[in-house]
């Protein structure tokens, strides 16, 4: 009798190599680590990844302060990091840069992710702002698609040249996510039917119940998120209410910022946490502050999804105006002008206590936004 072993151990390797084949692959590049938060690339990154794709997330670029992961988790997701870039790009230092000297930075800054083969993949994502600088190496059978966080016209960038590779990425782009109906007009004309809004959501899980990480009997606000603090407001707070402790999360401070606060025995410092790590904190806080810093930038933010972990736990919100009043009003949130406005509007808030915000939190919800998305990756299909 013949021994057909070699045979099947062939065809089932031919087999598996065809369904494999099959599965779609895309990379999403963003210049934050894949987390498990409400982040628009988080979910949509692991959406991806539940509806059967064959997902990398690049961490581009990465240098010296870049967002670092503090917590593993199971995941399906491959994870990637570019090189360490030794200069970073920073608009507000080079917005100035004529046309050659931009285009020899990007060049820079594309060596730093040589390491990828582009041509591995059937869908590359591009997270708004500096991962637009690997545009170029992105063959022109791989399908783009643009999720624009944030717009680089109005927020990120006044760079002649850096918004001009934002357009270039809109009408390079087969498909564009816009995280607001506001940032559609601050596309090119030609390209909005590409475009669809996506919003952001908020990440509490279901059944969540913290442990208290606060000592008995104390007061405490709470900050999460990545915008730039203003630290004047942030000191002026700690001087005004020394019974009160005041918990920072993120990489919203400059290092020497953080020093200076540190000797206000009621300033907490934590860098960039896990949710898991943040969450409890928010659960049991008295209050939210958001002292931004009031760049121009900050004019065109307006009222984000941010603010919904906060809204969620039903703490009462002080925060300068990120963009149109009009977004705030119908929520009962503290908008002071100055730091002396800001420490009496956060007497008040300590006063009023837990508050119940007007928000459908399910359609906010990961849930709500992941069906969303599962939505958009069907509609890939027909590109």
């Amino acid at each position: 009798m013949r021994d057909f072993r070699g045979f099947r151990g062939t065809a089932a390797t031919f087999f598996f190599m065809n369904v494999m084949s099959d599965k779609k692959r895309v990379i999403l590049v963003s210049p934050y680590p894949f987390t498990q938060t409400g982040r628009g690339m988080d979910v949509l990154t692991s959406v991806f990844a539940g509806e059967g794709w064959d997902t990398t997330h690049l961490l581009f670029p990465k240098v010296l302060y870049s967002v670092k992961k503090t917590k593993k988790f199971p995941t399906n997701v491959k994870e990637r990091t570019s090189r360490r870039a030794v200069f970073p790009y920073i608009d507000s230092l080079m917005f100035w840069f004529p046309k050659f000297l931009f285009k020899l930075y990007v060049r820079y800054a594309q060596s730093k992710a040589r390491n990828i083969n582009w041509k591995d993949y059937d869908f590359v994502v591009l997270e708004s702002g500096k991962p637009l600088f690997l545009l170029d190496l992105i063959p022109s059978q791989v399908k783009l698609i643009y999720r624009q966080s944030d717009s680089v016209r109005l927020v990120l960038g006044k760079g002649k040249w850096y918004v001009e590779l934002e357009d270039r990425a809109c009408r390079r782009a087969h498909r564009i996510i816009t995280v607001k109906d506001y940032y559609l007009s601050t596309l090119p004309e030609d390209t909005v039917e590409k475009a669809v809004t996506i919003r952001n959501g908020f990440s509490i899980p279901e059944g969540f119940s913290g442990e208290n990480p606060y000592p008995a009997d104390t007061l405490n606000a709470v900050y999460v998120g990545l915008t730039p603090l203003d630290s004047q407001t942030i000191e002026a707070l700690c001087l005004s209410r020394k019974d009160v402790d005041f918990h920072i999360f993120g990489n919203c401070m400059k290092p020497w910022e953080v020093r200076k606060l540190r000797k206000h025995e009621n300033f907490r410092f934590y860098g960039f946490r896990s949710r898991d790590e943040y969450l409890p904190y928010l659960a049991n806080a008295d209050a939210a502050i958001f002292p931004f810093k009031r760049t121009r930038a900050m004019r065109h933010v307006g009222f984000t999804t941010k603010y919904l972990n906060f809204m969620y736990f039903r703490l009462p919100i002080v925060s300068y105006l990120t963009g149109d009043k009009e977004e705030f009003t119908r929520y009962p949130i503290w908008l002071p002008e100055n730091s002396e406005a800001f420490c009496r509007d956060f007497n008040e808030a300590m006063e009023a206590g837990s508050i119940s915000y007007d928000v459908d939190f399910d359609f906010f919800s990961q849930e709500g936004r992941k069906r969303e998305y599962e939505t958009f990756i069907s509609g890939l299909n027909n590109i």
